[in-house]
């Protein structure tokens, strides 16, 4: 289940077959409502970094990372929440070597709560 940390983190944005009669318009387009949390809740801290250090402009990949640092001290909560059910049931039975894919740097901070 694919879920997103904004206050629809509850909601999966997959369907199950036994969902098909359940979702409504809301639960479709939830998606587009989370997207444009995350650019409205990130663009003006970035803007501000970005006034105060204008050399970012020609640093991308810093600037890419400054963003997405944004999204995720905004979002990170949330996702984490709601995916504590899966993490709890799946990191325990973790063994050998452990690979943590996740969005951007020291993205592993909230599994190692766990």
């Amino acid at each position: 289940m694919i879920v997103l940390g904004s206050r629809w983190a509850t909601r999966p944005l997959v369907s199950t077959p036994s969902m098909a009669t359940s979702i409504t318009w809301f639960d479709r387009c939830s998606v587009i409502f989370d997207l444009f949390y995350i650019v409205k809740g990130a663009s003006l801290p970035t803007l501000k970094s970005l006034f105060h250090t204008p050399s970012l402009l020609w640093k991308p990949s810093a600037l890419r990372m400054l963003f997405f640092e944004n999204v995720w001290s905004l979002m990170g909560d949330g996702v984490d929440e709601a995916s504590r059910g899966s993490k709890l049931t799946l990191l325990p039975r973790a063994r050998g070597v452990v690979l943590d894919l996740g969005a951007g740097i020291c993205s592993n901070q909230y599994n190692s709560r766990y």
